[in-house]
Formats: C-alpha cells, sequence, structure tokens
C-alpha cells in the first residue's frame, strides 16, 4: 500500500466515493438530481422539437422547395417565408411544442433554433 492511499485525506475520500457511487446505484438521489432533470426536460424539449421538424422530410418527398424570399420570422414580415417555415408557422397553430419554440425564436433572434438558411441548406 502506497503512502498517499494510507492518508486519513485519501480515505475519507474514497468512503465518500463509494458512498457516492452507492448511492448513484440505488438511485437514492443526489445532490444533482435536480439538475439532472433540468438536462433531461432540455433533452425531451429539443427532441419534441426536431421531431416537428421532421415535416422537412414531407416537403423532400413532394419535391417542394423549402426556402422563400425571406426567412425570417420578425413581426409584419408578410413576404414569402418559404413552404418549411410557412409549414411550421401551421403546425404551431395546432402544436404547442412548436408554437412555444417559433415564440421563443421570434423573440430571440440569434438563439438555437435549428430554422435558419443554413439549416434548411
Amino acid at each position: 500500500m502506497s503512502v498517499h492511499e494510507s492518508t486519513k485525506n485519501h480515505r475519507e475520500c474514497f468512503t465518500q466515493w463509494k458512498e457516492m457511487e452507492s448511492n448513484l446505484v440505488k438511485n437514492r438521489g443526489m445532490i444533482d438530481d435536480e439538475l439532472q432533470l433540468q438536462i433531461n426536460k432540455e433533452k425531451q424539449k429539443w427532441r419534441d422539437i426536431l421531431m416537428r421538424i421532421h415535416c422537412i422530410k414531407f416537403l423532400a418527398t413532394q419535391n417542394l422547395k423549402l426556402r422563400g424570399h425571406m426567412e425570417s420570422f420578425e413581426e409584419g414580415n408578410n413576404s414569402n417565408v418559404g413552404n418549411f417555415l410557412g409549414l411550421l408557422k401551421l403546425l404551431a397553430v395546432f402544436d404547442p411544442v412548436m408554437k412555444e419554440h417559433l415564440t421563443y425564436v421570434e423573440s430571440h433572434p440569434r438563439s438555437s433554433s435549428y430554422l435558419s438558411p443554413g439549416i434548411q441548406k
């Protein structure tokens, strides 16, 4: 046994590590349970959004172009936003997940959205 392994500090840390490992195995809950819940919610949110963006496959199978003249969610923009964004706007009328996402994208123009012209290409 090395000198380090016999120190009091090492033994305490080793004991704490084993207790944490045991708690994780038993799923009794740890300090970062709340953080893990938030991470899982965020993952699910993006999975839900990406499932709705799956409508891009529909446009491709119908041989329809995605982009329009102005791919923008700016207020008052009544120009042709294209089939992709137009379809998502229609979906948002009936789907609360997409409505929430589009509302967020409209109020935060530089945020991650998976709706930009670069993504559409």
